[in-house]
């Protein structure tokens, strides 16, 4: 059953139900809000030795008696983005603004945000600096390891995505997003030439990480290579500071600068929003730009 089936379903069957005034004193049964046509599985990694949450939403089109694959988005920090993106992406879907996709967020297994935010710290990190790891374990109480971040990128390519293009009808047409130091993460896997991805949504990186180490990375690719297939999105919200917006601003003008053939990437400064407000609209906007092409080329067709 496609999702805006199951909304009408869920919707008509509330209706069903015999109504208490609000007035009235009246025990009811509270039922936790979850997001219709999406499901999740408790994995582990052997590589790194850790537990994952993936969250998976299929296109409402998807039908299991079909061979037809989509284009697949994994989303760093699933905790607190696989729902926005899915909801972004199915408002989206309404205009055809973008295409059919299979949405997959790499969430870490805990309600405490101390917890996550230490796993990622030290997953979405490719350098360890000591200080920072000082830092955040006396702050959160738990040990913090950053430089962690090639290994990671080794559970995504070697366990998480086998495991869902074997149970779950998707391409070889991957887009990531992430944000902050899931940015961060984004950024060197579009500067490694063996990139997963083609696309990528990559919200305010955390470029200033040990001494904007990314720009090294950034040098290093281009001076080995002319080639960058990739679509990109690259934003920052305007009141993220100067350890923020610069940064992303400089990382801009290097890409582009560099004149590689196969790139098209598109750079936005949001008004007004900080580094936390701003994902939902760089995952709104960002859906819009990776797919473009995409969206142009179906839209042609159906003329």
């Amino acid at each position: 059953m496609g999702y805006l089936k199951q909304i009408t379903a869920g919707f008509l069957s509330i209706i069903a139900i015999p109504i208490t005034s609000i007035g009235a004193s009246a025990q009811t049964q509270l039922h936790e809000v979850t997001i219709p046509g999406t499901q999740s599985l408790l994995v582990h990694s052997n590589i790194i030795n850790r537990d994952y949450k993936i969250s998976v939403s299929l296109p409402e089109e998807y039908d299991a008696k079909s061979n037809k694959k989509y284009p697949v988005l994994l989303v760093l920090d699933g905790n607190s983005y696989f729902a926005t993106t899915v909801q972004s992406y199915r408002v989206q879907r309404i205009g055809n603004d973008v295409p059919p996709l299979v949405i997959v967020g790499i969430e870490y297994p805990t309600l405490r945000r101390d917890e996550w935010l230490v796993r990622r710290a030290g997953e979405f990190t490719h350098t360890k600096v000591a200080d920072f790891d000082k830092s955040y374990t006396e702050q959160y109480g738990m040990p913090v390891t950053s430089g962690e971040g090639a290994t990671f990128m080794r559970v995504i390519n070697e366990e998480i995505i086998p495991m869902i293009e074997k149970q779950y009808p998707v391409s070889s047409d991957r887009a990531l997003f992430g944000h902050s130091l899931g940015g961060l993460f984004a950024t060197n896997s579009l500067l490694d030439s063996n990139r997963t991805f083609s696309r990528y949504i990559i919200s305010s990186p955390s470029l200033w990480w040990d001494d904007e180490v990314a720009f090294k990375w950034a040098e290093a690719y281009d001076n080995k290579n002319n080639v960058l297939n990739a679509t990109v999105m690259l934003s920052v919200g305007s009141l993220e500071g100067p350890q923020m917006v610069p940064p992303m601003e400089r990382m801009s003008i290097v890409l582009k600068a560099s004149q590689y053939e196969g790139l098209d990437i598109t750079t936005h400064v949001f008004d007004n929003e900080t580094h936390l407000s701003v994902q939902p609209a760089t995952l709104s906007r960002g859906l819009r730009v990776i797919y473009a092409k995409d969206i142009a080329a179906m839209k042609a067709q159906a003329e």
